[in-house]
Formats: C-alpha cells, sequence, structure tokens
C-alpha cells in the first residue's frame, strides 16, 4: 500500500474521531454516547495501528530508495576505479580456495608504495582509485548497519566484491592506518568481519549435518548387514 493512501485512511480517520468527540461533547441520549465512545475508542486504536504501519512503510520505501541512489553512484561514479583497480591487480580475477587464501593478498611493500606515491603518479592514480572504491564501500557498510538499504540487495549486489578487495587489500588498509594513525573504515571492517562469521557459522552447519548423515547411514548399514554363519 503506497503512502499517499495510508495518510489518506489516517485523515478519515481523525475526521471520524473529531466527528465521534463533537457527537460526545454536544450531547446525545447515554445509551447512544456510551455506544459512539466505543467507536471512537475503535476509531483511534485504528488510527494509531495505520500511523505505525505507516511509519514502517515508508521506511521501507526509504530504504528501497537510499538503495537504488547507491546503486547509481556506483555505477555512475565508482565503477570506473574498480576497473583501474583489476587492471592493475589482475590476481583479483584468479580468487583460490579457502587453503590457499591466506596468501591471496597485495604484498606489504607494495602497498607501502602506493600509499606514499607521489601526485600525477600511476601508484597515486591507483591509490585514488583504492580509496574511492573503499569510501564508497564504507558508505554502504554504515547504512547496512543502521538499517537505511535493502540488507538483502547490497549483500547480494556487493557483498562478494566488498569481501574481495577487504581481504585482498587488507595490507594496505594496515599500512593506510599505520600513516593516518587510526583505523581506517571501522563500518566497512565491521561488516565484513560480520559476513565472515555468518559464512563460517554456514559453513560449519553444512559440514556437522554431512557428517551426521554419513553417521546415520553408517548406523543404518550396520543394522542391515546380514549376519554370517559360524
Amino acid at each position: 500500500m503506497k503512502a499517499t493512501r495510508l495518510q489518506l485512511i489516517l485523515i478519515l480517520c481523525a475526521i471520524a474521531s473529531g466527528g465521534l468527540f463533537c457527537l460526545l461533547k454536544f450531547g446525545y441520549h447515554e445509551s447512544v454516547k456510551d455506544s459512539v465512545s466505543s467507536a471512537g475508542v475503535v476509531f483511534t486504536a485504528s488510527g494509531l495501528f495505520f500511523a505505525a504501519y505507516s511509519l514502517s512503510e515508508n521506511h521501507r520505501w526509504n530504504r528501497y530508495q537510499y538503495t537504488l541512489e547507491m546503486m547509481a553512484e556506483w555505477n555512475n561514479q565508482v565503477r570506473s576505479h574498480l576497473d583501474v583497480i583489476f587492471s592493475n591487480f589482475p590476481a583479483l580475477y584468479q580468487i583460490p580456495d579457502n587453503l590457499n587464501l591466506s596468501q591471496w593478498k597485495i604484498d606489504e611493500g607494495r602497498a607501502k608504495e602506493i600509499n606514499t606515491a607521489t601526485s600525477q603518479s600511476q601508484d597515486a592514480t591507483i591509490r585514488n582509485s583504492i580509496l574511492t572504491t573503499m569510501n564508497f564501500f564504507e558508505a554502504m557498510a554504515r547504512a547496512y548497519e543502521i538499517g537505511a538499504v535493502e540488507r538483502d540487495t547490497v549483500r547480494e549486489s556487493f557483498g562478494p566484491m566488498m569481501l574481495d578487495l577487504w581481504h585482498y587489500f587488507g595490507p594496505f588498509v594496515v599500512v593506510a592506518g599505520r600513516s593516518d594513525h587510526r583505523d581506517p573504515w571501522p563500518p566497512l571492517r565491521r561488516v565484513c568481519n560480520l559476513w565472515n562469521a555468518e559464512y563460517l557459522r554456514a559453513v560449519a552447519a553444512e559440514a556437522a549435518k554431512a557428517a551426521d548423515a554419513r553417521c546415520r547411514e553408517a548406523q543404518g548399514g550396520s543394522k542391515t548387514r546380514p549376519q554370517t554363519g559360524s
């Protein structure tokens, strides 16, 4: 239901409540007053319910709109910086399995070179692209934390990319933090840690489920195994 329709309902409820108040104020038969009073309570409760529902719907609409705005900003202003990153770090295309993931990151020495690059150099262009992308993801993570965006949409559309870049450029994040004497992009760090923890829990639950299935299968097989004669 659109917000405008809900607002119309609220106006009608207010008018009805006002009319009931006038009937009570200026007199009717007592039995009529009692009935009208009961109806007034119902209308008031209904008005409060629709007010709460309207606020919820408006908040949902605002989340949807803000998500679209951030996706448009990504396409129009940030996506080109990601192209710069991928063109200079082709290893980003080659995501290893979990066993080798710890080695899949930028070299710390290279991270220092990029962080301290002079202006007008290629490394300065790379640094600008990394910072722009990380800043955007930080804004996205902050909006995700406070519920200002559609969380499922953000996680499905940007989650893998955010996790990959955060992991691969981990040494750069450390170097940048030392240089600026602060923790860079804390909302992004928190959201990536949250998603990683949820992923690990899901993997562990799936492994436990598979192990339980194998155990049940083994127990069932031992029960049905025919006994050999002596």
